[in-house]
């Protein structure tokens, strides 16, 4: 999953230093609408947060989620990165989700590949959080996510 994830998301020199450390992971709740269908999820996963990230030279407070459905799920990975840039603007975001063999993608960050068109926004409660992500994918499949977490560890220099 990590491979994909940095093969497919820009990242922060920050978020690498992260990524690569020993991952604290936390308890992520799922419901997750792809068409018609509606798969609720939950489990262990990894959320990450940092309001000195960039993404594309554009100073930007992340959110980053990243869950791994169990073997009897048709919901195998999610993967979604909020973005919420620092001078202003709506919220933009990257979602990967594989429901049963197919992969789902969307992507709105400005100075990347555009994929479908999406609304996208951060919570904060507490610790943790609810990342929310409703738009439709490049071939018109219609998304709705909602992903909480319990905590959202923070991306900090040094974290490698």
């Amino acid at each position: 999953m990590r491979a994909m994830f940095f093969n497919l998301f820009p990242s922060t020199a920050l978020l690498w230093a992260a990524l690569t450390s020993s991952a604290p992971e936390t308890h992520v709740s799922i419901v997750a609408r792809v068409g018609a269908r509606v798969i609720p999820a939950e489990g262990t996963g990894e959320c990450y947060t940092s309001s000195e990230s960039t993404i594309y030279d554009v100073p930007a407070t992340q959110w980053h989620a990243m869950f791994t459905g169990l073997k009897s799920s048709d919901l195998r990975d999610v993967n979604v990165t909020v973005w919420r840039p620092n001078a202003g603007g709506p919220d933009q975001v990257t979602l990967y989700l594989t429901l049963e063999e197919k992969t789902h993608r969307i992507a709105t960050v400005t100075g990347g590949e555009l994929l479908g068109r999406a609304t996208a926004s951060a919570r904060r409660q507490g610790d943790g959080g609810t990342l929310l992500v409703e738009g439709t994918t490049k071939d018109g499949t219609p998304i709705k996510l909602e992903l909480s977490c319990n905590a959202f560890s923070e991306i900090a220099e040094g974290n490698g």
